[in-house]
């Protein structure tokens, strides 16, 4: 029998703040960049990681590499699809509603088989970005890099051996992102590594528990002077400064959980509860809502509508406000909808809708 772990509240509330700044973060208009996008990325897809890590457990790496398959490379492959879908639309019968990013069905499907956040040219080939759900094949190969790591079998100084080759990890992937752009978004799988050891060392050492208010402002102050570096393109490890924004995510990450636990702990009054709920409905489906913001961002033509409507009745900033709501109303319809839907429900949330089911009951 298989027993499911259940879902902690404040690890959900944390990862439903990280996908809410993810949207926010994407949606600033000419405000983009500034301090807010700089202070956001800081923390926005480290936290993934840091969380990852903190959540690790020992895995056969088989094992491991089917979960993958069928929670990330399944949601990451039928996104591509959906945008394939999108273009074929758009050319049957053109509309001022959906369109294309990246214009093409061949040029997608190169970019969804690259499958990098930024673009790059390959002997050649020019290669587009394929946008937000490069985070997928990062967590895809990270998460298998730092299994392998972390089941190797090291007599002496074991954690402090580990934590050295996910530094060192890191360091690869920061470097090689200088030269090259590598495929399935590697650069970041192997940048991620040190995100992944410092969540799986904060649960080992009980640092959350450790950490008190002092300490939190000081981390703050921290995550502030990391913002100021400059923006952190995690997408492909790079930063005006790399080695800030790496221990400000790592920092940003911590602030964010403890507050989170904090969250978790005082919102228990009605309003609060439908606060405490909001954030755990976003956290518990960060990975469907990725995708399908991916598909407003890069398919879907009315948030600038929106904006620029909003715009001649209000102030620019009232009208970015309006159109992140906007683009936060699409993801929860676009999950509401997609949780209801067989096949397509069981292709992004495989865990609540097994996708072994749907072989049992067409035999």
């Amino acid at each position: 029998m298989v027993v499911k772990r259940k879902r902690v509240d404040w690890i959900d509330i944390a990862r439903g703040i990280a996908i809410i700044c993810v949207i926010v973060g994407h949606s600033l208009g000419t405000y983009w960049p500034n301090f807010l996008a700089e202070f956001i990325f800081v923390f926005h897809m480290p936290i993934f990681f840091v969380l990852s890590g903190y959540l690790y457990r020992p895995k056969n790496n088989f094992t491991l590499t089917k979960s993958n398959i069928f929670n990330l490379l399944i949601p990451y492959i039928t996104t591509v699809l959906l945008e394939v879908i999108v273009i074929i639309i758009c050319r049957i019968i053109p509309n001022g509603v959906l369109y294309s990013r990246i214009g093409s069905i061949k040029q997608l499907l190169i970019s969804g088989s690259y499958g990098i956040g930024i673009g790059t040219n390959f002997f050649g080939i020019s290669i587009m970005s394929i946008g937000a759900i490069w985070f997928l094949l990062a967590m895809f190969f990270g998460s298998l890099i730092f299994n392998i790591v972390m089941k190797l079998n090291i007599k002496k100084y074991d954690l402090l051996c580990k934590a050295i080759l996910s530094l060192l990890l890191t360091l690869i992937g920061i470097i090689m992102a200088t030269k090259f752009v590598l495929p399935f978004s590697l650069n970041s799988a192997l940048g991620s590594q040190i995100f992944f050891f410092s969540g799986y060392l904060i649960k080992e050492k009980d640092i959350i528990q450790k950490i008190k208010l002092p300490s939190v402002v000081v981390l703050t102050g921290i995550w502030i002077f990391a913002a100021t570096v400059g923006i952190f393109g995690m997408v492909n490890m790079t930063s005006p400064n790399i080695y800030v924004s790496v221990l400000g995510g790592i920092v940003a990450s911590i602030v964010v959980i403890k507050f989170s636990i904090y969250l978790d702990e005082v919102l228990k009054n009605n309003f609060g509860i439908w606060i405490k709920k909001s954030l755990v409905f976003f956290g518990a489906n960060s990975l469907l809502m990725l995708c399908f913001h991916l598909i407003d961002l890069d398919s879907v033509n009315i948030w600038p509508k929106v904006v620029e409507f909003s715009s001649v009745h209000f102030p620019y900033l009232v009208a970015i406000i309006i159109g992140i709501m906007y683009r936060i109303i699409f993801v929860i319809i676009a999950t509401l909808i997609v949780s209801k839907i067989p096949v397509i429900n069981s292709l992004y949330m495989n865990r609540k809708y097994p996708i072994k089911n749907l072989f049992k009951s067409i035999r």
